[in-house]
């Protein structure tokens, strides 16, 4: 996703979190789905420096009854308070987009966010699919780097379970290949820019 389409999404995200765009919820919940681990990283770096999100005044509504894409938008705010609270709901709100932006907390630089992130990640591991790719990405920043090598390593030592989950979804090959931003694998993410 270049970063004209992330801006986009960006935007409606902020119709999503004020209210004022709600049949886009699902929309953007769509899309968010389909984000590859690096381009959830490139996502939430242009949150921060860019002004969608600065059109949310207030978050409340959207965490306390928005969807996953306005939770996620939440994750993704200026302020680190908005941030923690948004990462506690995101850890009781089920499926893979609260799932992959709870893994991009994970690198967050406040260590209330961060922990409580990876707390929430490491009791997701239904979601594994959702999480390993950004984990993947995050092997390659020097903030959250530790922290995914340590959520890996527990999976790949992790029950049975949940490595017969991932072998029967074959992520074992797609996770590398997503997070590489190789082309042409066939594969989620296949012809984007990676």
């Amino acid at each position: 996703m270049d970063g004209a389409a992330s801006r986009e999404l960006l935007r409606w995200l902020a119709g999503v979190a004020t209210g004022a765009d709600p049949a886009a919820a699902g929309q953007a919940t769509e899309r968010l789905g389909g984000l590859t681990g690096r381009e959830w990283l490139r996502l939430d770096e242009l949150a921060r420096r860019d002004w969608p999100l600065d059109w949310v005044t207030d978050w409340r509504p959207a965490l306390a009854g928005g969807s996953a894409a306005a939770r996620a938008a939440a994750s993704m705010c200026r302020d680190g308070r908005v941030r923690e609270i948004a990462v506690g709901v995101l850890a009781w709100t089920p499926g893979p987009v609260a799932a992959a932006a709870l893994a991009v907390r994970i690198a967050d630089w406040v260590p209330q966010v961060s922990s409580a992130a990876m707390a929430a990640v490491a009791a997701r591991t239904q979601d594994a699919a959702a999480i390993v790719p950004v984990m993947l990405a995050l092997r390659q920043r020097r903030r959250g780097r530790r922290a995914a090598a340590a959520y890996l390593a527990g999976l790949a030592g992790g029950p049975a379970a949940t490595l017969a989950v991932l072998a029967g979804e074959g992520l074992a090959g797609q996770a590398g290949r997503r997070g590489t931003g190789r082309r042409g694998t066939g594969g989620p993410g296949a012809g984007r820019r990676g």
